[in-house]
C-alpha cells in the first residue's frame, strides 16, 4: 500500500488552547483537593437560559466569561437560613449586598494565583451581560467547590475553550488517563462512501427515479472514504484487509466561506445553476469510538467491515448534509452507474 505521511488528522489538529481544554475536561467528574483544604468538583453542563442572573468574570489578560451561582452554604458561612434562590427575590439593595459578600468570600476561597479573576458586579440577567451569538461561543461547566467536609457553593461558568487557560492562570495541565477510557466509550456517527463528485445545482435538483449517474470510482468496491465529523479517511483494500492511506481534514464552514476574489463574486457573470455541489454516495452509516477513530493513523490497517457491493445494495445520495436520493448499482460497458431508484425527503447524518 501507498503510505502517505500525515501529522495530524483535524480531530488530533488542536490548537494549544484546545490541547489544554482537552487535557482539563479529562479532570471531569473528580474530586480534586486545592491546597489541601478545599475540594473541587466540575462536570460539563447544558447552556442556561438568557433570563438567568449572573455576571462577568474577566481575566488577568480580558478575557471575559459568565459566572452564574446556584446555591451558596449561608448556614455555614454566614448562619443565615437562605438559599441563594431566596436571595435573589429580597429588595435589590440587599440582594446585591449579599451577592458582593458572597463573591467576595469565593475569592479568598480561592488560591491566590486564582484571585486575580475579577467579577463585574452587581448580578444582571445573562442575556443583559452577553450577546446571544457571543453566549452561543460559551462552554458550560457546573462546579462544586468548598472546604473538604463542608458545605459547598454550587456555580455554573461559561467559558471560550481557548479562553479557560487565562482563566485558570496558565496552570500546568495532562490529561488523564480516565479520558483515554471516556474516548474508548464515547461515540461518533460515520458514513461509509464510495465516491464523492461535484455535480452542477442544476443537475442535482432534477435527479429523478430512473436517472442514471455515472460514478467515478475504479475499480470499484477497492477505495472506501468513511466520512466523520471531522475528518475524512481514505481506506485502500490490500492483501491484510482495509488500509488507511490518508487523512484529510473535513473544510469547516469557515474555509468554505473565505473570500473570494473579486472577479469571481460579480453575480451577473456566475450562472447558480451550473453552480458544482458536492455529492457523495453512501453504502452505509455507523457508530464507532472516538478512540477507534483517532486510531486510523495514515498507513494503518483499519478493522472495519464493509457492505459487499452488488446491485442489491442500497446507495444513498447526500447533497448539502442531506440524504436526497437512493438507489441501484449497474454496469455499463466498464463504467459503473448509480440507477436512482427513489427520492428521499433528506435526512442529516
Amino acid at each position: 500500500m501507498n503510505q502517505h505521511s500525515m501529522n495530524t488528522s483535524s480531530y488530533q489538529n488542536h490548537t494549544s488552547a484546545l490541547d489544554y481544554w482537552n487535557a482539563a475536561v479529562s479532570y471531569s467528574g473528580q474530586d480534586l483537593t486545592i491546597e489541601s483544604t478545599h475540594t473541587l468538583n466540575f462536570n460539563q453542563c447544558e447552556a442556561h437560559a438568557g433570563s438567568k442572573l449572573g455576571c462577568v468574570l474577566k481575566s488577568p489578560t480580558g478575557a471575559t466569561a459568565l459566572l452564574i451561582v446556584e446555591d451558596y452554604p449561608f448556614q455555614a458561612h454566614l448562619h443565615i437560613n437562605l438559599s441563594f434562590a431566596d436571595v435573589l427575590q429580597l429588595d435589590v439593595g440587599l440582594r446585591d449586598a449579599l451577592i458582593e459578600g458572597t463573591i467576595s468570600h469565593l475569592r479568598h476561597e480561592l488560591p491566590v494565583d486564582f484571585q486575580r479573576v475579577s467579577a463585574e458586579l452587581p448580578f444582571h440577567s445573562v442575556e443583559a451581560l452577553m450577546s446571544d451569538a457571543d453566549r452561543a461561543e460559551l462552554s458550560w461547566f457546573s462546579i462544586r467547590y468548598g472546604e473538604i467536609g463542608g458545605a459547598a457553593a454550587c456555580l455554573s461558568i461559561g467559558v471560550r475553550p481557548e479562553d479557560l487557560s487565562s482563566f485558570l492562570n496558565g496552570l500546568p495541565l495532562t490529561s488523564q488517563p480516565v479520558w483515554k477510557g471516556l474516548r474508548e466509550r464515547l461515540t461518533t456517527r460515520v458514513c461509509l462512501s464510495l465516491c464523492s463528485a461535484h455535480l452542477p445545482a442544476a443537475d442535482v435538483a432534477a435527479l429523478q427515479p430512473g436517472d442514471l449517474v455515472l460514478l467515478d470510482t475504479e475499480p470499484l468496491g477497492q477505495t472506501i472514504t468513511v466520512e466523520g465529523p471531522h475528518s475524512r479517511h481514505h481506506l485502500v483494500l490490500v492483501e491484510q484487509g482495509w488500509g488507511c492511506e490518508r487523512i484529510e481534514r473535513v473544510a469547516s464552514m469557515s474555509d468554505v466561506n473565505e473570500p473570494q476574489p473579486a472577479e469571481t463574486r460579480e453575480v451577473s457573470s456566475v450562472d447558480l445553476s451550473q453552480m458544482p455541489i458536492a455529492v457523495r454516495f453512501e453504502i452505509d452509516e455507523r457508530e464507532i469510538t472516538l478512540a477507534e477513530l483517532e486510531s486510523w493513523t495514515a498507513g494503518s490497517l483499519v478493522n472495519i467491515t464493509v457492505p459487499a457491493l452488488s446491485e442489491e445494495l442500497t446507495v444513498f445520495v447526500r447533497a448539502g448534509g442531506q440524504r436526497i436520493a437512493q438507489g441501484n448499482l449497474v454496469q455499463i460497458d466498464n463504467r459503473v452507474a448509480l440507477r436512482i431508484a427513489k427520492l428521499d425527503q433528506g435526512t442529516g447524518l
